[in-house]
């Protein structure tokens, strides 16, 4: 099969026309704190040091702390949902599909609620936070730190514009033009990487599937799990969320071959654990000349 040549300034205008920028901020409790004056001259003396060079922060409130893992754990799938659903454009803007704005939004205020939540189990629960860092800091300890207790922690979305300034047109039409030029490099970029990128993880996916179709080395059968097959069918549901370019090869796939595969089947029958092997073997074959060598884009 011949390698397909991409086609960059296309797919860019492509992902241009149905996307729009994406930006996540979030706030969250504040973790650390500096040494006071006092507490860095007592450091400075224990080592001998001039106190102008000496730094440091204590962790006023333990990370690992039961109540503080809540918080972060949502955080963290907020950021994870947001990397998923979007593809990479320039640094804090990633590019999300306009028909899926809504659902981005509606996914954000779930997590904003079980924020709330864990923020209100952190303010009740105050006291066991105080009571741990007095006993852990012992004379870095300093009961001003937690006079105020967390209020909220906030997960919001922005959506900026991702274009040149139009007064520019007026005044420097040749800067104008230059940014848009700059910017539709992005988008090109932004769409070869992602393209590359869902084929990327797709082959993976399915290689690791079909190496646990084959015995080990010892002639002993693979143990097959459930989130072997998991791991796909969230790949086909993100894919239909990410998939900007059409890429006929890979939704063909997705469509045909992850829906019609039976755990059960893979545990009990030998034919047809040999007939999804000898299926997932060609599309290995169908996608690896999709993947192109990994390129660094500077864009200036």
């Amino acid at each position: 099969m011949e390698t397909p040549v991409i086609d960059e300034s296309a797919l860019g205008q492509q992902l241009k026309a149905i996307t729009v920028g994406c930006r996540l901020t979030t706030s969250t409790v504040s973790l650390r704190k500096s040494l006071t004056s006092p507490q860095r001259e007592i450091l400075a003396d224990a080592f001998g040091a001039e106190l102008q060079s000496v730094r440091g922060a204590r962790e006023v409130v333990r990370r690992s702390h039961r109540l503080v893992k809540a918080i972060t754990r949502e955080l963290g799938n907020a950021r994870t949902y947001w990397m998923d659903y979007t593809v990479a454009f320039e640094r804090g803007v990633r590019l999300i599909r306009r028909d899926r704005i809504d659902k981005m939004n509606r996914e954000m205020g779930e997590i904003q609620s079980q924020l709330d939540v864990a923020v209100d189990w952190l303010v009740a629960g105050w006291a066991e936070i105080v009571d741990d860092a007095r006993e852990r800091l012992g004379t870095l300890f300093d009961a001003s730190d937690y006079a105020v207790t967390p209020t909220s922690v906030r997960v919001v979305l922005s959506y900026p514009a991702i274009e040149p300034d139009r007064r520019l047109l007026a005044i420097a039409p040749e800067l104008y033009e230059a940014e848009r030029a700059k910017i539709a490099a992005h988008f090109a970029v932004a769409a070869a990487e992602a393209e590359q990128t869902l084929i990327e993880e797709f082959l993976s996916l399915v290689s690791h599937l079909r190496a646990k179709l084959e015995d080990g080395d010892d002639g002993r059968k693979k143990l097959i799990h459930a989130s072997t097959l998991s791991a796909l069918a969230d790949f086909g549901a993100r894919f239909s969320e990410l998939s900007m370019t059409g890429n006929k090869t890979i939704s063909d796939t997705v469509n045909t071959l992850l829906p019609g595969i039976s755990l059960k089947e893979l545990r009990t029958s030998e034919s047809y654990k040999s007939s999804v092997r000898q299926s997932l073997m060609t599309v290995e074959e169908q996608i690896q000349v999709l993947v192109a060598p990994r390129r660094r884009f500077e864009l200036e």
